[in-house]
Parts: C-alpha cells; structure tokens; sequence
C-alpha cells in the first residue's frame, strides 16, 4: 500500500504547510520514523498520575459551578475518592496546601523544570520537600474545595511558567 505526503501530514497532525518534512519525506522516508518515535517517546517519558478519561479540557470553557466563561488551566480527571495519584517524573515536591477553590494541593517541581499540580485531593501523602520518583503515589483522589464531584485537577507548566495542556504533552491527546 502506498502511503502518500497528505496521509503522513494528517497523521502526524503536521500541515501541508511545513516544507522541511515534505522533502524528508522524498528523500529519506526512514527520518518520518524516526521523527514519530521522538514524539511518541516524549509522551512516554511521562506517567499519567492516574488512568481515567478527561471530564473537562484546558482551556477557556463555562465553569460548572459560576456558569460562567472562564479559562480553565488544567484538565479534571475524575476518579473514585482515594484514588492514588502518581508522580507523573522524578521532582521535589515544592508545595503542600489548601485552599477554599482548589482544595487540597500538591505541586511537584519535575528534574526537567516542569511543575505539576493537584487539586481536589483527599489527602497529600507528601510533605514540602520530599523527593518523588516517577510512580510514586503523591496523593489520594478526593472532592475537596469547590467541585462538581471526585476528580483530580490536574496541571502542568513548563520552565518559563507557562501553562501547558496535559492532555496534549502526558495524556498524548490532540
């Protein structure tokens, strides 16, 4: 079967635009591996912190609870109350808290200058501090501060600060 440049640029969610991987593609079909294995080990090096499906995007969206468009810097993942929520890298664990809006609170500082956060925790199992490995259990799930039901907030910046979509970087969903 013969695959042709607008199947590969839609596959890869690359537009027809991008001059540099059509001549990849032409002269050496062997890069177009390579360039899909880099994306999908970068979505690999980083565990979801629990296995569920996304309830609510990131983004601007009408907040649940004020009916009101607001942007909404994480993605809800809802699981049962304690469910455990992994650590996603290896980090330090730079906060613990709670507050009226998000509830209980974890913010984990990644080796590669990402942070993570948690929202909505029944319980941190962490403290300020504390060293995680990739895999270790942070939290349990809960419903804590202001939610519609069980789930996790979760969500990520990157080293500038910038907020990232998790579903797009960990969750490898476009």
């Amino acid at each position: 079967m013969k695959i042709t440049r607008k199947q590969i640029y839609w596959g890869l969610g690359i537009t027809a635009g991008l001059i540099t991987l059509g001549v990849i593609i032409g002269k050496n079909r062997k890069k177009i591996k390579e360039v899909a294995s880099e994306a999908a080990q970068k979505a690999h090096e980083w565990l979801r912190p629990v296995i569920t499906k996304i309830s609510s995007p990131f983004g601007y969206r009408t907040n649940p609870v004020t009916k009101q468009s607001q942007f909404h810097n994480g993605i809800d993942l809802p699981v049962p109350i304690g469910t455990k929520v992994k650590s996603p890298m290896d980090g330090t664990v730079e906060n613990v808290y709670s507050n009226k809006e998000g509830g209980n609170q974890v913010i984990i500082l990644h080796t590669n200058g990402y942070r993570t956060g948690y929202a909505h925790l029944s319980q941190a199992l962490v403290k300020k501090g504390d060293k995680i490995k990739k895999g270790d259990t942070a939290a349990l799930s809960g419903n804590s501060g202001i939610s519609t039901g069980p789930h996790v907030h979760f969500t990520l910046k990157d080293a500038s600060g910038n907020w990232m979509d998790p579903a797009k970087e960990i969750y490898s969903i476009a």
